[in-house]
């Protein structure tokens, strides 16, 4: 996956070999991808994918992409798809709420 400054996260070369497929490992890859993305404050998740993958084409429209206009210049791509994802929220100590103390003004 490319996580790209100041453009939306991407997915690249996903492929499962024939005798592992039938098996979720696709949905339990792309699952773990977006949340990698929104774990690193993407809000947007893009692929691309050739004509002939049917299987592949189906499954990113299961999953909620959509198609898009190309992106980039690919030359086996023919389908673009582009997912909007929730960012995480940030990790670590959350900030007190409410008045401030005075020995803190």
């Amino acid at each position: 996956m490319k996580l790209p400054a100041g453009a939306p996260a991407e997915i690249k070369r996903m492929w499962v070999a024939p005798r592992a497929r039938r098996l979720g490992l696709a949905r339990r890859f792309l699952t773990e991808l977006e949340a990698r993305a929104a774990g690193h404050g993407y809000d947007t998740l893009r692929l691309d994918t050739n004509k002939t993958l049917d299987a592949a084409i189906s499954l990113y429209h299961s999953f909620g992409f959509r198609e898009v206009p190309a992106f980039n210049d690919e030359p086996y791509a023919h389908h673009w798809f582009e997912k909007r994802i929730t960012p995480a929220p940030p990790t670590g100590p959350v900030p007190p709420t409410g008045p401030v103390p005075p020995s803190r003004q």
